[in-house]
């Protein structure tokens, strides 16, 4: 008899449909995970059961355990979809590179994905390790982040090098620092491309729940801050189960109303650092959101279209050679003066879904036929599947710059990026998927036998993080 554990706090057990006393499931397909229990790299399959997809590990030790990625028929055409189209070992184009300058932080968060490590303030990389970095690197974009770079005394400094380098750069925050005018005059004199904004929402009991205290009124002035001097802004929505998921829509209308805020990013809770002994519930995946989106906006946002956009950013990811993950979504969403529209209001996305499925057809046997094949529908789609040639201009231009990391990342006023993304850990670790992954944390540290080991160069892996992968 199988021995089957519960995953206690690391996600949802997925509920199967049994036929008898046989649990009826569909395998998609196999890969690796990691045991949610131990951190062993295990053997794993991405299993159908009834409407509900399931990435179940098997671990020598701990036996099966599942844990539930989606409740609907669009994830498994996703996942064929995705897999025809992105090659194994597909060199990774990068563009940008988030530079982990600091373990220390003015918040104890008891979400934070550091946990412990936030306490090794000695591994902090020199100035000068980091001007060596930027002096050297091929990247064109770097994303400043910790622990909470604002800490550092020389972040300014940190800035005035990379824009030195005629680079763009930004900043991951928790946005109490920024409360301070001057503080943020000195960010814009540096020259600070853009600004991602910790911000889960106004319910003061959530914030305290995920943040330890309430900090939505120094948030909300942070805010206001990087309005007055017309930083380009992201939100980063730390969205956990039973707690503030229905504050989507809430940040949704705030981002909509503020013009200066390009982006949302709904994110989720990582079973990583601190944060691995919350209630099961917490834990979501984007198709969670996607669908408490779409209850909250009253279908004006459509889990089914977002679905159908990812089948075209994949498209597009290898019509530009570059690697894309399954898991995360992107969707874009139009202003129309105080309310918006969803970018299936301009671009027929399930007229469309035919000439992507044809497109991934040709691309298993031919790539160059099939780029020319989309090349030549475009013009036609344009023609008879889009409603508006305006937004139809706007939002190429605007995705060309997001694929390209260009300094004009989200310059419209009008397009608003919705990104549902999760992080790997041992819940939701897909090998298949991780490799694939198009995202770089740059630190410069090890460990080696569970001891902090500071580094002459700079080390590009997140393992640290997903424990000892082997």
């Amino acid at each position: 008899m199988e021995i089957r554990y519960s995953i206690g706090q690391i996600g949802v057990l997925a509920q199967g449909y049994y036929k008898g006393n046989i649990r009826m499931e569909e395998c998609l397909r196999a890969t690796q995970s990691l045991c949610p229990i131990c951190n062993r790299l295990v053997e794993a399959k991405v299993l159908k059961d009834s409407e509900n997809i399931i990435l179940a590990k098997y671990c020598p030790s701990h036996g099966r355990t599942d844990a539930l990625l989606a409740q609907n028929t669009y994830y498994k055409h996703l996942d064929e979809f995705y897999f025809s189209l992105m090659d194994k070992g597909k060199k990774r184009k990068e563009g940008t590179v988030e530079l982990l300058i600091t373990f220390r932080c003015n918040m104890n968060c008891p979400v934070c994905y550091l946990g412990e490590f936030k306490k090794q303030i000695n591994l902090d990389p020199t100035l000068e390790e980091l001007v060596e970095f930027i002096k050297t690197t091929k990247e064109r974009k770097f994303i400043l982040t910790g622990g909470e770079p604002t800490c550092r005394e020389d972040v300014l400094e940190i800035i005035r090098v990379i824009k030195r380098r005629r680079k763009i750069v930004g900043m991951k925050t928790n946005g109490l620092k920024l409360a301070d005018m001057d503080y943020v005059a000195e960010l814009k004199k540096a020259g600070i491309d853009e600004v991602e904004v910790q911000f889960s929402g106004t319910d003061s009991k959530a914030e305290s729940y995920l943040r330890g205290e309430d900090h939505i009124s120094l948030k909300l002035k942070a805010l206001e801050n990087l309005r007055k001097f017309c930083i380009p802004t992201r939100i980063n929505a730390l969205i956990a189960g039973g707690i503030n998921e229905n504050q989507l829509q809430e940040i949704l209308y705030l981002a909509l109303s503020n013009s200066f805020i390009k982006m949302i990013n709904f994110g989720t809770m990582q079973f990583v650092g601190s944060a691995i002994n919350f209630p099961h519930e917490r834990y979501l995946m984007p198709d969670n959101l996607l669908r408490l989106l779409e209850e909250q906006t009253e279908g004006k946002i459509k889990r089914k279209h977002a679905y159908l956009f990812k089948k075209l950013e994949i498209t597009l990811s290898t019509l530009f050679n570059r690697t894309t993950c399954l898991y995360n979504f992107i969707y874009l969403i139009i202003r129309d003066k105080a309310n918006f529209n969803s970018i299936d209001k301009y671009i027929d996305l399930d007229a469309i879904e035919p000439y992507l499925n044809r497109y991934q057809e040709i691309y298993v046997h031919n790539h160059f036929l099939a780029k020319l094949y989309l090349f030549l529908i475009s013009p036609l789609i344009m023609i008879f599947h889009a409603k508006s040639i305006k937004i139809l201009k706007e939002l190429f231009i605007s995705t060309a710059a997001f694929l390209s990391k260009s300094s004009f990342l989200l310059r419209s006023n009008r397009l608003i990026y919705l990104l549902f993304t999760v992080e790997c850990d041992p819940y939701r670790m897909d090998y298949s998927i991780y490799q694939n992954c198009p995202c770089k944390v740059v630190h410069f540290f090890d460990k080696f036998n569970g001891k902090f080991i500071k580094t002459r160069k700079p080390l590009e892996s997140t393992d640290w993080l997903l424990g000892e992968v082997k």
